[in-house]
């Protein structure tokens, strides 16, 4: 599952590539909130320098035009450039102050002895 938090930079890192037809580094993310039934497209560059592993996608929910989305669960299909399939997954939107995104960014704070 993709988390996305609202109204800032999120990075993505789905396996898109591996089912790629096309050598372009632009896919399209068709993404549907599952209570509305609603879809939004968005193309995004892959910006991973190790596709063979994983992708890398930044996407920046609600800030400027590229797109915005409610916070809730939604489903979303990834296609490249010649249109072909390359992943279906769930993607869930957070707000900033939700806890289950306080409970992941809490700061660490490692001290070392020496003696």
């Amino acid at each position: 599952m993709l988390k996305v938090i609202k109204e800032q930079l999120n990075l993505l890192s789905p396996t898109a590539t591996e089912l790629a037809t096309s050598t372009s580094p632009m896919f399209r993310f068709e993404i549907k909130n599952i209570q509305k039934n609603t879809s939004q497209t968005i193309i995004l560059q892959n910006l991973s320098t190790h596709t063979d592993r994983s992708d890398l996608f930044e996407l920046t929910e609600g800030v400027g035009e590229e797109i915005e989305l409610d916070k809730g669960q939604y489903s979303y299909e990834i296609f490249d450039a010649d249109d072909t399939l390359c992943e279906v997954g769930m993607l869930r939107v957070y707000d900033l102050n939700d806890e289950e995104v306080k409970a992941y960014n809490v700061a660490v704070i490692n001290k070392v002895y020496e003696g």
